[in-house]
């Protein structure tokens, strides 16, 4: 939606490679998960951004099929991540940022620090295995 509607230089930040959810709190800022901010390589984002296309059910479950994944539940997915991302070098404790499990405070100490660059760069490094893995 905000790139259709020439907006998403609100909500990415470029230097950062990260969608900036906490700019939207009204979506993103939840009593359970608190999901602050997220890495995504720009290429990856403009991809997305130009992706007319809309899933249904069964084109998703057509897509797993063919890639063998059983399960698609989110819950199955963000452990499928947090794993995926303390295998390739990222701590617990960044894992718990990246996928929302800590306080405002928390972030605010973690986001905007220099340390933030360091956690982009890791973090990306393992996306891009990701990305290496589905191709």
């Amino acid at each position: 939606m905000l790139g259709r509607a020439g907006l998403l230089d609100e909500y990415y930040n470029r230097s950062l490679e990260s969608l900036e959810h906490f700019r939207y709190p009204e979506r993103f800022i939840r009593g359970s998960k608190n999901v602050f901010f997220s890495f995504i390589p720009e290429a990856f984002l403009n991809r997305i951004v130009e992706c007319n296309a809309t899933i249904s059910d069964s084109s998703l479950k057509r897509r797993r099929m063919r890639y063998a994944i059983r399960h698609s539940r989110l819950k199955d997915l963000r452990d499928y991540h947090a794993t995926f991302m303390l295998h390739h070098g990222l701590l617990r404790e960044e894992i718990d940022l990246i996928q929302g499990r800590v306080d405002k405070s928390m972030f605010m100490r973690h986001y905007f620090s220099p340390a933030i660059e360091d956690l982009k760069n890791r973090t990306l490094k393992a996306v891009d295995q990701i990305q290496k893995a589905l191709n």
